[in-house]
């Protein structure tokens, strides 16, 4: 499933895609999401990418995100005219510097770096959610980011889940401690970061390419 998702993309777009954070194959629970609540994940960025462009010339290439993939439980049965959605937002961090040392690593997402909206509709059950940014997001090299999703539902019992991710993040694949877990409960809030769920986090997948 990684290589095939780098594929269709690399295929579609002529470009060499690059897993950047890979957590499919989502598991029966996760966190749900009400209105003005938000739940993010954490992942670095690559490096810049020497480009030789004649022998002895290289010029740096600056990474982008160009899709995303995550699994969310929806509600059945909603009404056709119903406005409901899950709001995307990628944020940088703040204190991105200071990660682990003096200050938290946090999402700052007063002014998201890129966001999305997609229509939730009655399908229900377990559902992979694609977003593919147009034009696909520059973002920083060997940068922290995080991956928010927020929704406008407000009925307790017609909340989406984000499911989390079948794969276990410890020391052994995770050991700088970049992917990782912060939730907002509210508008006036602030981020909170939070220990690993029995060291998984929601599900997502996040492939990036090149950019001149």
């Amino acid at each position: 499933m990684k290589f095939l998702a780098a594929l269709v993309l690399a295929t579609a777009t002529s470009v060499v895609a690059n897993v950047v954070l890979n957590n499919p194959a989502p598991v029966l629970e996760g966190v749900s999401i009400y209105s003005n609540e938000k739940w993010a994940v954490g992942f670095r960025t690559p490096a810049f990418e020497d480009d030789v462009i004649l022998p002895g010339i290289t010029r740096k290439r600056s990474p982008s995100l160009a899709y995303f993939k995550f699994a969310v439980s929806t509600y059945e049965n909603i009404p056709a005219n119903a406005s409901m959605f899950l709001q995307l937002e990628l944020c940088p961090s703040v204190n991105d510097i200071f990660t682990r040392v003096f200050l938290l690593d946090l999402p700052d997402c007063t002014e998201p770096t890129a966001s999305s909206r997609i229509h939730i509709d009655s399908n229900g059950g377990g559902v992979d959610f694609r977003w593919f940014p147009d034009p696909y997001i520059v973002v920083a090299p060997n940068a922290t980011y995080w991956f928010a999703l927020g929704s406008s539902i407000e009925t307790s019992h017609k909340l989406p889940t984000w499911l989390y991710g079948k794969n276990d993040f410890s020391t052994a694949n995770n050991s700088t401690g970049d992917v990782r877990v912060a939730h907002l409960k509210g508008d006036g809030d602030s981020w909170t970061l939070l220990p690993l769920y029995e060291n998984r986090v929601p599900s997502l997948l996040v492939i990036s390419t090149y950019t001149n």
